[in-house]
């Protein structure tokens, strides 16, 4: 009998944590397709792996375009050593995200300024499964931007960004499973 009532407790157990997984994961879709914020999954080779509605409209791409790009084929190429060295920090594991003011290169040409973060989802092993990444459009005009610090300033050496660009733009919704490891990086 007891060997049936572990069982029970044991798919019980399993049963309560594939529907709270389920439950984070549909709260993070929801957040995703909003669209309150440009929002992309991306992979360790640079790759979109996933973007939202509001991400295509402001780089003016369709959704199936966008998926062809990598984040470097859309970087301003002023803004691209700050933003891969960032990003090699969080594939050598000393960092899991940062936050940069960037420039982008739009679909018909035309530079974007915003504030972008991205976090890393690793595995097990700490390796980086993905990354997940926002942007919002800068509220400084293109003039101010251009005397505004770059990816060198409080942003990008912010210990941690996300609380700075939590406080700028609302509660950042990340789901559970992409917490930050306890010790390592510039998690919120």
């Amino acid at each position: 009998m007891d060997l049936y009532a572990s069982q029970a407790a044991q798919l019980i157990q399993r049963k309560r944590a594939e529907e709270a997984l389920r439950v984070s994961e549909e709260r993070f879709r929801r957040y995703f397709d909003l669209g309150l914020i440009g929002m992309a999954i991306t992979s360790p080779s640079k790759g979109c792996v996933e973007v939202n509605d509001e991400l295509c409209r402001m780089l003016g791409y369709e959704r199936d375009e966008l998926l062809q790009k990598s984040w470097v084929d859309l970087t301003h190429p002023d803004d691209l050593a700050a933003d891969e060295s960032q990003f090699a920090r969080v594939m050598a594991g000393e960092i899991d995200g940062y936050t940069l003011d960037k420039r982008w290169i739009r679909a018909d040409g035309r530079v974007m300024h915003s504030i972008m973060a991205a976090k890393c989802v690793r595995r097990d092993n700490g390796t980086v499964d993905s990354s997940s990444g926002w942007c919002k459009t800068s509220p400084l005009a293109s003039s101010q931007l251009n005397n505004w610090p770059r990816a060198s300033g409080v942003f990008a050496c912010s210990p941690n960004p996300f609380r700075i660009m939590s406080g700028a733009f609302g509660p950042i919704p990340w789901p559970s499973w992409s917490a930050p490891r306890s010790g390592t990086g510039t998690g919120a």
